[in-house]
């Protein structure tokens, strides 16, 4: 199916500087820019399973990995999600054993980074579970709720609702803003007892249409 997708442009393409002999410069770009993305497309199709075998071998499973063939600066990030250190020499073995063999097989010279999860991306990847849950139940619960935000910079973790509350003061709107401050509480609280997350200090904000924020003073 994908060597049907990339091949039907550059068919088009063709047809379109017969029909279109004024637009055959356009036409030419588009086929160009075509087949530099088909070519890319089998670089990363080549050098995937290359490094997954490599990593494999080498007892490394759990990863992440960005393969980027474009530009003068072609590069290859590899995280591991084991939480295991990385030893400076192994570490430096494999990469250049990918770095090579990938090199043979597509004459692309990578540079290859293989690194342990930062102690933030292993927080902020802890995380995401909870902010998941709570984005899918406050679309079940509240109709007032528009979108999601946080941010773990400055401390505490700012979890931000976003609503279409107004900004004022009746007892309507307060009760509403209370019952959205407590649900989300609740669905926080719950979510790192079952999942066993580091409980860290965090602030709920929630915002209205205009982006006040409405509970500034709970």
């Amino acid at each position: 199916m994908k060597r049907i997708l990339v091949i039907l442009p550059f068919l088009l393409v063709l047809a379109a500087c017969s029909a279109n002999p004024d637009k055959q410069t356009v036409n030419a770009k588009i086929e160009t820019i075509s087949s530099d993305e088909s070519h890319l497309n089998e670089i990363i199709e080549v050098a995937s399973p290359i490094i997954f075998e490599i990593l494999e071998l080498e007892g490394i499973g759990r990863n992440a990995m960005v393969i980027d063939p474009k530009g003068d600066n072609p590069y290859i990030e590899i995280i591991r999600l084991d939480g295991k250190e990385l030893v400076s020499e192994e570490n430096q073995r494999v990469q250049e054993q990918i770095q090579e063999t990938v090199y043979s097989k597509t004459n692309v010279d990578f540079k290859v980074t293989l690194r342990s999860q930062t102690k933030t991306e292993i927080r902020d990847n802890s995380w995401q579970p909870i902010f998941n849950d709570v984005t899918q139940e406050m679309e079940k619960q509240f109709e007032e709720y528009r979108g999601f935000g946080y941010s773990f910079s400055p401390e505490p973790l700012q979890i931000i609702i976003k609503t279409d509350l107004k900004n004022n003061k009746s007892t309507s709107n307060l009760e509403k803003i209370n019952e959205i401050q407590q649900f989300v509480t609740s669905r926080v609280e719950q979510k790192i007892e079952e999942l066993a997350v580091e409980e860290i200090p965090y602030k709920i904000i929630i915002r209205s249409k205009e982006n006040d924020d409405l509970n500034s003073d709970y």
